[in-house]
């Protein structure tokens, strides 16, 4: 029985230690990709997945129980907080497409004879431009944020 224990103890110590990985600190400054925030989601899934695993079989130690509990919180913030990440560099990059195609169009139309219409327009363009650019920086800001709180 003490060696069930035991070893279910260094399981979880194990997949523990592999959660924080060789880089424990995530107050560093990250710049995660999208494809380095899938593998990391996949990661903690599957990390997730073996600490649920792990709690099945030992759910007669208490103790053991307590310290897989705990691990698996922290990879279930991770996976919660690498979502938001996907989230927000998919906003990221559809703000960034719009403002993209609004100056393919201010382009195309300072080409025009400058009428009156044709100023009128680019200076609506220039304002979704503007308000477009703000929302690229609050979503640049929370990507921020949230890159400080993942753990690679």
């Amino acid at each position: 029985m003490f060696t069930i224990t035991t070893r279910s103890t260094l399981s979880a110590l194990a997949l523990f230690l592999m959660f924080l990985g060789p880089a424990a600190s995530s107050a560093r400054a990250q710049t995660l990709t999208q494809a380095q925030v899938n593998q990391l989601l996949k990661q903690r899934l599957a990390q997730a997945n073996a600490l649920n695993a792990q709690i099945q079989q030992t759910v007669a130690f208490p103790a053991v129980v307590a310290q897989l509990q705990a691990a698996l919180s922290q990879v279930q913030y991770q996976i919660n907080q690498l979502q938001l990440l996907q989230a927000a560099l998919n906003q990221a990059f559809a703000v960034d497409g719009l403002l993209q195609n609004l100056q393919r169009q201010i382009v195309q139309l300072a080409g025009l004879p400058q009428t009156a219409v044709v100023i009128q327009q680019i200076a609506l363009l220039q304002a979704a431009m503007s308000n477009l650019q703000a929302s690229l920086s609050t979503i640049q800001a929370q990507i921020s944020g949230l890159q400080s709180t993942i753990t690679p």
